[in-house]
């Protein structure tokens, strides 16, 4: 086991002993702080910055996280973290903890590319018909890929469901050229 897995078991351990309410902030906060880092790289190089001081860590972290609070459980995680000098970790600690909490939750975590935007009927079509499909609840994320035609394609987990123009109609060439 790892450094990172071992930080993230740990929390998801203390969160379970706490209400619904902290265990959702703390998960929601590592979500945003994964988006946040991978659109912001310099966030990971601060994080790696030894001359930062470790209360601007803590300030960039709890930011993009989201969390306002000191009191907050994640806030004082990032600091464990600080503290135990790891926050170079911090993206292997989120995304570890994130299966973790999916996982004993329930939740199915959806990547859904198209190449237009969905209306929020659609989405919330398919998000139905994943969740009955999958069982659980669905957590969706959509990405609009212009170079597929049109379609879709879903992937979770280890699955691809790929109902995309481009697949069909580089499976048509194949037959084509086969013929």
């Amino acid at each position: 086991m790892n450094i990172a897995t071992r930080y993230a078991k740990a929390l998801a351990s203390t969160l379970s002993k706490q209400d619904t309410g902290e265990q959702q902030a703390a998960y929601e906060g590592m979500k945003r702080l994964l988006q946040v880092m991978a659109k912001e790289k310099t966030l990971s190089q601060a994080l790696q910055n030894s001359a930062l001081e470790s209360a601007e860590k803590l300030r960039l972290l709890a930011t993009a996280a989201g969390e306002a609070s000191e009191e907050a459980w994640l806030n004082r995680f990032f600091a464990l973290v600080i503290r135990h000098r790891r926050e170079s970790l911090m993206r292997n600690i989120a995304h570890v903890f994130l299966q973790i909490y999916r996982s004993s939750h329930g939740i199915v975590d959806v990547r859904v590319e198209t190449a237009a935007p969905m209306s929020p009927a659609d989405r919330n079509r398919l998000e139905g018909c994943l969740a009955s499909k999958l069982g659980g609840t669905v957590e969706c994320t959509y990405k609009v890929c212009p170079g597929l035609i049109g379609g879709i394609r879903i992937l979770t987990g280890d699955k691809l469901i790929d109902a995309t123009y481009a697949t069909q109609l580089e499976t048509l060439r194949q037959r084509l050229q086969s013929l």
